[in-house]
């Protein structure tokens, strides 16, 4: 009986320990973060974002990104791919939800992934901001978000 109560006791144990196994780490990071604004004649601009990023371990389902409105007069969306293929907008798998405000904020939904890597692009357009500086006009713009949870490792940012 005692051999019977030892057995039981090391299922039970096997068992809970089969349920408290530390879930598989999720990580992502940057590997680019490029920028592309074009001043247009009217003196808007248009931003094209693309970001890769390196999804570890999973599942992801979302990405997402928020802009402030610092210091422009309108911000409007445009316009979003991912992997070059664009996106609807909608709250499905591969489609691009957006929520216009204070922070314009756009989420890329799709399918599970586990391990590889993702080209997000976002363009959109802002108004305002360009200021006159003597001869010249200043563009105000922060390319980059300034909070963010993951590394970025290059960036490249380039007005015409």
């Amino acid at each position: 009986m005692a051999r019977k109560s030892i057995f039981a006791l090391l299922l039970v144990a096997l068992m809970l320990m089969g349920l408290t196994q530390p879930a598989a780490a999720k990580s992502y990071d940057a590997e680019r973060f490029d920028v592309w604004i074009d001043i247009q004649a009217d003196g808007s601009y248009i931003i094209t974002e693309s970001v890769v990023f390196n999804f570890s371990g999973g599942p992801f389902t979302y990405a997402f990104r928020e802009i402030q409105w610092n210091e422009v007069d309108e911000l409007g969306f445009l316009d979003a791919s991912m992997d070059g293929m664009p996106l609807a907008v909608g709250t499905q798998a591969n489609q691009v939800e957006v929520v216009s405000g204070n922070p314009l904020s756009i989420k890329w939904h799709f399918e599970p992934l586990n391990d590889v890597s993702r080209t997000f692009t976002l363009r959109y357009r802002a108004v305002g901001n360009l200021r006159p500086t003597g001869e010249v006009d200043t563009l105000y713009w922060k390319a980059i978000p300034d909070e963010h949870e993951y590394d970025i490792r290059a960036v490249q940012v380039r007005v015409t």
